[in-house]
């Protein structure tokens, strides 16, 4: 039977590495996150432009490693990332989210960068060509962004820190990405999670056995804990300010009845510190 599932196993981990190796080949050569294309690159390129970057968590714990469900929510989230990976300047950072998130150990970091080219005088096939060099430099970059998180995704976790799911402590993770950007970055989380707390230890929640009954008690226990959080955890306000918030759902936590309460209690914590959750899919 063991040797069943690990053939059963190695059979659904290729089929999700051919299905993602496709999505990622069909999502670059759309173009969709490429502002700089032959019809929109100004001359000498646009330096006034905000950078953005994307801080992305992907939950570890043991409850959340089904490939097939992680399949259904790879083209909108890979499309998101690529769409705010577009720019020299754009930076994406990678992380897990399991029992010891405050490790802050990536999985992948990158800040793009690529040459601009200077347009001015130029026409016809020259012009042309310095735009294809710089294209193919960008998808290049994007791609390798798109590959690590395909491997993210399907990296399974064994170890004792599957156990657990540390939330909380992303904050401090994402906070800390962010401080090496400009001001005016426009900054976005990205968790692939069911946004479930669950560390055990005194002051802690553990959404797994006892979630929220009610947007009232949901919206206390936020309030409470955000005390604990800015005690023990180094959150910079001023850096998750403005930041947005997208949730991909790697399993049907829409159909819990504890999955809205769960979401009340994060809206509350995240509006603490100006953030925003702008969509759960």
């Amino acid at each position: 039977m063991k040797k069943l599932m690990k053939v059963v196993l190695k059979l659904n981990k290729t089929a999700f590495t051919n299905i993602t190796m496709a999505l990622s080949i069909a999502i670059l050569s759309s173009g969709c996150g490429g502002a700089t294309t032959n019809n929109t690159i100004e001359a000498g390129g646009d330096e006034s432009s905000p950078t953005d970057a994307t801080v992305l968590f992907v939950d570890k714990s043991s409850s959340l490693q089904d490939s097939v469900a992680l399949l259904a929510i790879q083209t909108p989230l890979l499309r998101q990332v690529i769409g705010a990976t577009d720019e020299p300047g754009d930076a994406f950072y990678g992380y897990y989210i399991h029992g010891n998130t405050l490790s802050g150990k990536h999985f992948f970091s990158k800040v793009l960068a690529w040459e601009v080219p200077n347009l001015e005088g130029l026409g016809g096939p020259s012009r042309q060509k310095r735009i294809d060099a710089m294209n193919s430099e960008r998808r290049k970059q994007q791609g390798q962004i798109l590959k690590e998180i395909k491997a993210a995704l399907l990296e399974r976790n064994e170890n004792s820190t599957n156990r657990e799911t540390d939330i909380w402590a992303s904050l401090e993770v994402a906070s800390r990405s962010f401080m090496s950007m400009p001001a005016d970055t426009r900054k976005a989380i990205i968790f692939v999670s069911d946004l479930e707390e669950s560390v055990r230890g005194e002051h802690r929640r553990d959404f797994t056995k006892k979630a929220p009954g009610n947007k009232a008690e949901a919206e206390e226990w936020a309030q409470v804990d955000l005390d604990w959080i800015n005690a023990n955890l180094d959150v910079k306000p001023e850096q998750l300010s403005g930041v947005k918030v997208t949730v991909y759902l790697p399993r049907d936590a829409h159909t819990s009845s504890d999955f809205q309460q769960v979401r009340y209690y994060w809206e509350a914590l995240f509006a603490h510190w100006g953030m925003e959750l702008v969509a759960v899919n």
